[in-house]
């Protein structure tokens, strides 16, 4: 695509200037819109109902010259999510005093604040109190947060209320380690994130990601499959455009983070609600749309054309609604006459996302949704330059992926609830593959697989006390699968199935987990986790802990250990292998058991004042129980999972090992007066043992990453605010399955040298990418230019290899050139 990047840049200039020329003449329009900013930890976003709101007590007189917003939200209780009346909210650092007590429903209001940062404490008697730092009030859209307290426990030390400052601490009470929360600000401003909640958590420390045309991410050196998606607490599909089935990333992602509240991520050793991971969680929340005003949004960018909406059901200000649709820009582009020289690899995709909240007397209900569909010619026999791993082939691939839900929380009391989720989710994968070398016409791979998934849970919390904490659920699967797949036998010229099969398999799980807080200083968790696939009768029983310990002020110690299990790739339940003897295909590898690891975690963590932390954390996983095969010795599912292709075997079984040991280092400042930086450091080893025994590299041991971003924001002008972010990346390499190339020709077919598997790593990765932002607040709208500046040194870094059997040849794709994305965003 060699000078296709300045075609893009000229393109997305005219766009951004006629949008940003038409929308400062706006009139008209009046509506407000909630965002969430890089606060504290007890901070996402919500509009819930109430009555008479709590006002300022120093409300200013009004004046339409002025450039002023309204900060409104709620203050809850960080356990049972229940308002608690009475508590105080401040602005910081405001003369006169600015502030407000909440009413009843836990509900408070601020208006006619100046646009810009702010601070704000929140506290209650009985809780620790928070700041919510660097919240941005802007103009076209009110600021809504919710803020989350956490109730003390009172010991013979008294009572000591001190501010919690943290921002990254997860929402999830029962986390103690390994695991941090994220904002919608993050995956904006950190440089190369591009609005991708992966892409924003390959800087956190254990998290790899060397690939720009992918978002899969290696924790702490597990296969990108070890990841676990769960949005709104349900467990759904991969939630990527172009992402297979199988694998847990893709090029682009459907989730919107324009909808998302604050959300947790996870390492490692989490909490006994978690299942079906050994790597890592991503556990997403979406915020509630604006309960009291209509607002729109429009942007457009990398991710393409988007428009959203939200605001009040008509004749009920109690409940809201929040919808966002997206479109491809390349394909909107392309369809109006523009060629990028790419031949047919034009990535056309579009998804939607949305969430109904309707709130109730003792609880609420929502609905959530997420869908996408994508598409991709990828043809070598037209000289695509896109190909991925694909040279010497044409291949047509479709994909589609959605999730309908239904979650109802119900408080029996004040200090119990039960949350019950009801879902459905569907998700599609195609692909035709020809291969150039055999006949162009004639299909080599014709692969279709598909799964519904009909999901119903519950989970009962119960807070006993100050001290004690109680979780416990059951969650129910059943999955619709078809899975068809056939290749040409070259030697006989007819179709081989390797799958083809239509059934039914459910897959049961049960969770208890428990806290108790010995005092303000000392917590501990203890929970117990209980999984079965029905489809042969496996199961598993995986007890965890985690503790968390403040040996002084601003200083903890935090442990953690669990077993975890995870089911192979469904489809692999299914494989079949043609017998010629009998002329039937055989299921073998439907009785597999769960892959399983043990995670052993300890950190240390330590602020550094109010505005810098510092934290150190040395793991050990034990791998066990994974999928090999006696055909291919030198083979495990550990190195499968992190591209477009996966390799599996019949007849395999759990006698496989790994291992996976290493130490993280974060160093970060939160954002405070315009900065900010983040630096981590990982140095790891991961492992494994195939059928042969022979301990060799995982295909994710890269060894190491060093991430460094930071920036800065500067207000000039009234109405006005200019960043400027930076980011640099140097990792090793993936670990390569060489080519035998001799044996590759006279085979005609891909032949690999399993003797070396894994044994040398691509070149190491190195990448500095930026980002400038400028903000510009209007009477009754907010705009937002971006530039994201990827790879700005222009280092030609490896993707991959394949062999094009057409030429004979080892053929090697590169990640992307220099490459400038612009955004443009409108709130009004």
């Amino acid at each position: 695509m060699k000078g296709n990047w300045l075609k893009l840049l000229y393109i997305a200039v005219l766009l951004f200037w006629t949008a940003g020329l038409s929308a400062h003449h706006t009139a008209g329009l009046c509506a407000h819109h909630m965002e969430m900013s890089t606060g504290s930890p007890g901070i996402s976003l919500s509009s819930e109902p109430g009555g008479t709101l709590a006002r300022d007590t120093h409300p200013p007189e009004e004046n339409p010259s002025t450039s002023v917003q309204t900060f409104r939200g709620r203050v809850v209780d960080t356990y049972t999510g229940l308002p608690l009346p009475g508590a105080t909210v401040m602005v910081l650092d405001t003369d006169p005093f600015r502030g407000a007590a909440a009413d009843a429903d836990g509900e408070f209001r601020l208006e006619g604040l100046p646009l810009g940062r702010i601070d704000a404490g929140v506290s209650m008697v009985g809780y620790e109190p928070v700041v919510l730092r660097n919240l941005l009030l802007v103009s076209g859209r009110e600021l809504v947060v919710e803020a989350r307290l956490e109730e003390l426990v009172y010991t013979m030390e008294g009572l000591v209320v001190r501010p919690d400052l943290r921002k990254d601490r997860p929402g999830n009470e029962m986390a103690m380690v390994s695991a941090r929360s994220f904002t919608i600000d993050e995956t904006e401003r950190y440089a190369g994130s591009l609005g991708d909640p992966s892409r924003m958590a390959a800087n956190f420390a254990g998290v790899t990601s060397v690939t720009d045309q992918r978002n899969d991410i290696v924790i702490r050196g597990n296969s990108p499959q070890g990841l676990l998606w769960r949005l709104e607490g349900l467990e759904i599909p991969n939630p990527n455009h172009f992402g297979s089935m199988g694998s847990t990333g893709g090029p682009v992602s459907m989730i919107n983070n324009n909808h998302l509240a604050n959300s947790d991520f996870y390492t490692g050793a989490f909490p006994a609600e978690f299942g079906n991971a050994l790597a890592g969680v991503f556990d997403l929340k979406l915020r509630n749309g604006n309960n009291q005003m209509r607002e729109w949004m429009g942007q457009v960018g990398f991710n393409g054309f988007e428009l959203g909406a939200e605001g009040p059901f008509t004749g009920n200000r109690r409940s809201s609604y929040l919808v966002n649709a997206r479109y491809s820009t390349l394909e909107v582009l392309h369809a109006a006459g523009m060629s990028f020289g790419t031949g047919a690899a034009i990535p056309e995709y579009r998804d939607v996302s949305m969430k109904l909240n309707f709130p109730l007397q003792r609880g609420r209900v929502s609905v959530f949704g997420l869908g996408g569909d994508n598409r991709i010619a990828m043809l070598d026999s037209q000289e695509d330059d896109a190909q991925y791993g694909f040279s010497g082939t044409d291949l047509y691939y479709s994909n589609r992926m959605g999730v309908l839900g239904v979650n109802h929380i119900h408080y029996f009391s004040n200090d119990v609830r039960i949350t019950n989720i009801l879902a459905v989710s569907d998700i599609r994968g195609a692909a035709e593959i020809y291969d150039l070398s055999y006949s162009p016409d004639q299909l080599k791979i014709d692969e279709t697989l598909q799964e519904i998934k009909y999901t119903a849970s519950t989970r009962y919390s119960r807070r006993f006390n100050t001290r004690n904490f109680l979780n416990a659920g059951a969650v129910y699967d059943v999955y619709d699968v078809h899975y068809v797949g056939k290749e040409i036998d070259t030697l006989r010229n007819e179709y081989r199935y390797y799958l083809n099969n239509t059934g039914t398999m459910s897959h049961g799980k049960l969770f208890a987990e428990w806290q108790h807080r010995f005092s303000d200083r000392l917590s501990m968790s203890a929970g117990l986790h209980a999984t079965r696939l029905f489809l042969n009768g496996t199961q598993s029983l995986e007890p965890r802990f985690g503790m968390t310990w403040e040996v002084a002020r601003g200083q903890s110690i935090n442990l953690g250990a669990g077993l975890h299990s995870q089911t192979q790739m469904r489809a692999i339940y299914f494989s079949e292998r043609y017998d010629s003897l009998s002329q039937t295909y055989e299921r073998t590898n439907k009785n597999l058991d769960f892959s399983r690891s043990m995670h052993f975690v300890a950190g240390y963590d330590r602020l550094l004042g109010e505005e810098h932390r510092l934290k150190f954390e040395v793991y050990y996983q034990k791998l066990y129980r994974i999928p090999v095969a006696w055909r291919r010795p030198e083979y495990s599912m550990l190195s499968q999972g992190g591209g477009f292709s996966y390799i599996a075997y019949d007849n395999m079984e759990n006698t496989g090992t790994g291992a996976n040991r290493g130490v993280e280092l974060t160093l970060e400042k939160f954002l405070r007066k315009g900065f900010y930086y983040l630096v981590t450091a990982s140095v790891f080893d991961a492992g494994y043992r195939g059928y042969d025994g022979v301990w060799r590299n995982s295909g994710f041991n890269n060894n190491f990453v060093f991430n460094a971003l930071g920036g800065y924001e500067w207000r000039t002008g009234p109405r006005t605010l200019l960043s400027v972010d930076l980011k640099v990346v140097y990792a090793g390499g993936y670990r390569k399955l060489p080519f035998d190339e001799e044996q590759s020709i006279a085979d005609n077919t891909t032949r690999y040298r399993w003797d070396a598997a894994f044994e040398e790593r691509y070149p190491d990765y190195f990448r500095l990418n930026g980002r400038v932002t400028w903000r510009l607040n209007r009477r009754q709208a907010s705009h937002e230019w971006a530039l994201d500046l990827q790879n700005i040194t222009n280092r030609r870094n490896i993707f991959t290899e394949n062999w094009n059997n057409a030429r004979k040849e080892v053929v090697t794709s590169y990640q992307m050139d220099f490459m400038p994305m612009m955004t443009y965003r409108i709130h009004f």
